[in-house]
């Protein structure tokens, strides 16, 4: 079992971010407390109680979401891109990161995702929520992908995603890694855990395949 795509099956041009890490990372930690970062943590657990679904993220419902407070653990959302919109606080303090992601193109959305210590989200599923917009094909594929931005690395503890196989009950675990992807479709029913003692931050990127 194995629900994880390679990066080079998807999207060659995805090793850009990998080539670019150690300014990308540089960049998002001197501007860190300078980007808008939105709390969706009450939000994803009513979501996945309820319709065992995650929430799902789009431009209006991340406008009108509350701002993150430091003081406050969850799971916290800063958008670069949604619905093929920029969001210009974010995107210009992120200029490093920005061009990589336009050098890799069609996204329609892209975010930094930080999960806090001790916070984790259960399983769910995320609605392909870009099949319902009319300008696309039914047929377009969207994977989310998800890469290691800003993870530190203990010894005896981990972040990790994990995957569970709807026929078979077989459970697939990742733990995070800077620099390495984790590609599935967003239907595929997964869950992630922060048993770190630090935040956990990677992008998270929905790609339409061409």
């Amino acid at each position: 079992m194995n629900c994880l795509i390679d990066y080079d099956k998807i999207e060659p041009k995805l090793k850009l971010l990998v080539d670019n890490h150690d300014f990308i990372l540089d960049e998002y930690k001197k501007n860190h407390d300078k980007l808008i970062f939105k709390d969706f943590t009450l939000h994803q657990k009513k979501s996945i109680s309820k319709n065992h679904s995650g929430y799902t993220i789009n431009f209006k419902s991340y406008a009108s979401a509350p701002k993150s407070n430091k003081t406050k653990k969850g799971w916290h959302v800063a958008a670069l891109i949604t619905n093929g919109k920029g969001l210009k606080r974010n995107i210009l303090f992120l200029p490093k990161l920005t061009k990589v992601l336009l050098d890799i193109n069609l996204l329609s959305s892209c975010s930094i995702n930080v999960l806090d210590s001790g916070c984790s989200l259960d399983w769910h599923f995320d609605i392909d929520y870009i099949l319902d917009n009319q300008q696309y094909s039914k047929d377009v594929k969207l994977y989310r992908i998800l890469w290691g931005l800003d993870i530190n690395e203990e010894s005896d503890k981990e972040c990790f995603i994990q995957f569970r196989d709807s026929d078979t009950g077989k459970i697939q675990t990742e733990p995070f890694i800077n620099k390495r992807f984790y590609i599935f479709h967003p239907m595929q029913e997964h869950r992630v855990e922060n048993n770190l003692s630090t935040s956990r931050s990677i992008i998270c990127i929905d790609y339409i395949s061409s």
